[in-house]
C-alpha cells in the first residue's frame, strides 16, 4: 500500500492537479475544443457552428455578499475566454440552521450581479444537508462567442508582455475585511478597513477583458487562489513556458499591503479574483489602452521561451535586485489566515 498524501485546505498543487485530477476526462467528443487542462479559465465547445463557454467556480471563503461574488468569479472566467456570458445555474448548499431569509438574501445578491452582467439565472439546486458546516455557492456560467475570438494559452510567445489590471489580493483583502472586521481593528483604522471592504465591488473583470480584446489580447487569466504568481506559474506550465515579473511593478493597494502586514502574508499569493491578466505583443499599449477607460493597469514582466520562472525583488537591506525562484502554488493566503481566525474565535 502506498503513502496516504493529504490534500491541504484550498486548491491542489499543479502537479496533483495533472496526476490525479485532470487525466480523468471520460469519453473524447469531437465538438469540446477546449477541455480541461491547467491554466484554462473555462471549456469551449462547438454546437454546429456555433461556439459554447461553460464556466464553473465555487465560492468556499466568503459569507457575506457570498451569491453577489459567486455570480461574478464565475463569469469572469467566461469573459477570459473572450466570450460573453449568458446564463448561470446556482447550486446552494446549507447547513442545518439556515434560514428562509439567509437563501433570500444569497439570491438576492445572485440576481443583483446578474443584472449587472445582463445574465439570466436560469436554474441550479438548492438544499439544506448537514454534509456541510458552513453555506457553499456552486455556479456554472454559460457564454457565447464567435469562432474568431478563441483565445488559448498555446498563442502566448518568447517576451510576450504581461499585463496586470487593479491591485493583486484585490479579492482576499475584500473578503477577510468584510468578514473578519474585528480581527482587522486590531492593526488597522475602521476607514481602512471599509476601504478593503469595498474592494469586492471591483471583482468584474468584464470592463477589461473587452478592452483587452479590442486590442487583440493573446491570452487572459483571472486571478483566483494561489494569488498573481499561481496563476503565472499556472499559465507558463500549461504554455511551456517561463516567465520573469518584477515584484515591484505588481500592483498591491497599500491596504493590502498593510493588511498582509499585519495578518505575516505574501499579497502576491492571496487570492484576487478582479485582478486580470492579460498577455500581449505591445504591454504599454493596452496599459494606455485601459487607464484611458479608468482602469487601473501595469507591465508587471514577460513570458520567456527559457525555463525560468522568476519573480524580482529589490532587497530591502542591500537595494540590491534579487531573483528569486516561484515555486508551484501551495494553497492560498486565505485560507491561511480563515483558519488561523477561526482557531482564535473559538
Amino acid at each position: 500500500m502506498g503513502v496516504l498524501v493529504l490534500i491541504p485546505i484550498g486548491k491542489p498543487t499543479p502537479q496533483q492537479l495533472q496526476e490525479i485530477i485532470l487525466k480523468y476526462k471520460g469519453y473524447k467528443r469531437q465538438e469540446v475544443l477546449l477541455g480541461s487542462q491547467l491554466g484554462a479559465d473555462a471549456a469551449i465547445i462547438d454546437f454546429g457552428g456555433k461556439l459554447a463557454v461553460v464556466s464553473t467556480d465555487p465560492v468556499t471563503g466568503a459569507t457575506d455578499r457570498a451569491g453577489w461574488i459567486a455570480v461574478h468569479i464565475a463569469a469572469n472566467d467566461v469573459f477570459c475566454s473572450g466570450s460573453e456570458p449568458v446564463a448561470c445555474l446556482l447550486t446552494i448548499l446549507a447547513p442545518p440552521g439556515t434560514s428562509e431569509e439567509d437563501l433570500e438574501k444569497i439570491m438576492i445578491d445572485a440576481s443583483e450581479a446578474a443584472e449587472e452582467l445582463r445574465i439570466e439565472i436560469c436554474g441550479g439546486h438548492t438544499e439544506v444537508t448537514d454534509a456541510v458546516n458552513k453555506t457553499i455557492i456552486s455556479t456554472v456560467v454559460f457564454g457565447k462567442m464567435s469562432g474568431n475570438a478563441l483565445l488559448t494559452l498555446s498563442e502566448i510567445e518568447n517576451r510576450d508582455a504581461i499585463v496586470v489590471s487593479k491591485h493583486t489580493g484585490l479579492e482576499g483583502s475584500g473578503i477577510l475585511a468584510t468578514d473578519y472586521s474585528s480581527q482587522l481593528a486590531e492593526f488597522m483604522a475602521a476607514e481602512e478597513i471599509d476601504t478593503l471592504s469595498s474592494l469586492l465591488d471591483s471583482i468584474s473583470i468584464a470592463a477589461e477583458s473587452r478592452i483587452a480584446l479590442n486590442h487583440g489580447v493573446k491570452a487572459m487569466h483571472d486571478v483566483t487562489e494561489g494569488g498573481i504568481l499561481g496563476a503565472l506559474y499556472e499559465m507558463a506550465e500549461a504554455a511551456g513556458l517561463g516567465f520573469i515579473v518584477d515584484a515591484g511593478s505588481i500592483p498591491v493597494h497599500p491596504l493590502t499591503q498593510k493588511l498582509c502586514q499585519g495578518l505575516d502574508i505574501d499579497p502576491l499569493r492571496l487570492i484576487s479574483s478582479g485582478s486580470l491578466i492579460m498577455v500581449t505583443s505591445d504591454g504599454m499599449a493596452l496599459v494606455d489602452d485601459l487607464r484611458s477607460n479608468g482602469i487601473e493597469a501595469a507591465v508587471v514582466g514577460f513570458f520567456s521561451n527559457l525555463p525560468d520562472r522568476i519573480v524580482q525583488h529589490v532587497n530591502p537591506v542591500s537595494g540590491v535586485r534579487e531573483d528569486v525562484t516561484v515555486d508551484p502554488p501551495r494553497g492560498d493566503a486565505l485560507w491561511e489566515v480563515i483558519t488561523r481566525m477561526n482557531e482564535q474565535r473559538v
